[in-house]
């Protein structure tokens, strides 16, 4: 923090993780209670905490479950239904996620950076409006694929749960609409 500061930097736009919060039927707001599971959520909030501490004007993004080409369950799903193998969903598949397309991260972190140094700290919640639960987006991947896959649902040791934010206020005050308010889906990746 001492080099930015020699250096005049205007803030520090820092991307977090929705994560912190645990899970929730109901959207979770920015000043929901911390829920700490893991070390990644863990090491998220102690550079929040760094960051709100600092006399550096910054604005904290806490996305939820972000997908892109290639590199999510979407993507594992459209691979293995393409090639007629079994998907495996844990537990039942009725957990309901938030998801945001990287490309509406991007836009989310452009405004941020339109809006550092406006006012001292800031803190985001930022998803697409699209939930959806596991289930439902192999649905949707089938769906596109006109394939309808066997899927397998087993029980496991990891924390599932619903994740649903509320991002009123980073629409509010950052004054963004995400493009992406359905699950996209595409045909190759």
């Amino acid at each position: 923090f001492d080099a930015s500061k020699r250096k005049w930097v205007e803030g520090i736009i820092y991307t977090s993780t929705r994560d912190i919060y645990g899970f929730s039927d109901t959207p979770i707001s920015e000043e929901w209670a911390i829920d700490i599971r893991d070390c990644y959520t863990g090491t998220k909030l102690e550079a929040e905490r760094i960051l709100l501490e600092s006399d550096i004007p910054s604005t904290i993004l806490r996305p939820s479950s972000v997908y892109w080409g290639g590199k999510w369950v979407i993507d594992i799903f459209r691979r293995k239904i393409s090639a007629w193998e079994t998907i495996t969903i844990n537990w039942d598949g009725s957990d309901k996620r938030d998801f945001v397309h990287v490309s509406d991260v991007v836009e989310w972190i452009l405004l941020a950076v339109d809006n550092i140094g406006q006012e001292d700290k800031w803190i985001y919640n930022i998803w697409s409006h699209c939930i959806l639960s596991v289930s439902e987006v192999a649905a949707e991947v089938w769906s596109r694929l006109g394939i309808q896959p066997t899927i397998e649902y087993q029980a496991s040791a990891a924390l599932w749960g619903t994740i649903i934010s509320d991002i009123r206020k980073a629409e509010e005050e950052l004054w963004y609409s995400p493009t992406h308010e359905t699950l996209y889906i595409p045909e190759n990746s």
